[in-house]
């Protein structure tokens, strides 16, 4: 894939699929991820953040929308840490309350970043999440990685991360 051998390549998920053995990747589960002591130079995160979320959670706060809004802006415009630090704080809080899963959420990508080389990218591929769950851990993210920086793909539904 992309010039990338299969030898190269770790897969990690809650089981392994016949096609990943068949194509020769090597495949760790994900609760004995952290454990292999391995770090990468790219991960992929897709269904674990969605799957964080129970049906009848919200996936956005309803409140204060000229606040969230004027965020979610300049998420999207990539100038999120740009923002006042009040700005950034209230925006958590109201996340934080109204979005139970958006810290587990972060959770995840904090443990996710732990296993990423220095340099290193993480993307949240179609991870179904909306713009102002995204910014909530791109800013969460920033205060334990201040080296953190972000691409936000629109067209394709993809947030990239690098350290």
């Amino acid at each position: 894939a992309c010039g990338v051998e299969a030898r190269q390549i770790v897969l990690s998920d809650t089981e392994s699929h016949m096609r990943t053995r068949r194509q020769g990747f090597e495949f760790i589960s994900a609760e004995n991820l952290a454990e292999s002591g391995r770090c990468f130079d790219y991960i992929v995160l897709e269904k674990p953040l969605r799957e964080l979320r129970t049906a009848n959670e919200p996936t956005r706060s309803y409140r204060f929308f000229e606040d969230l809004d004027k965020v979610e802006a300049a998420f999207l415009d990539g100038n999120l840490f740009s923002l006042g630090k009040r700005e950034k704080e209230f925006f958590c809080a109201l996340v934080e309350a109204d979005v139970p899963f958006a810290a587990g959420a972060l959770q995840k990508m904090k443990n996710a970043l732990a296993l990423l080389n220095p340099g290193g990218e993480m993307r949240l591929a179609y991870s179904g999440l909306l713009p102002q769950v995204e910014a909530y851990l791109m800013l969460k993210l920033k205060e334990s990685y201040p080296e953190l920086q972000y691409i936000y793909d629109q067209s394709r539904g993809c947030l990239c991360c690098r350290l």
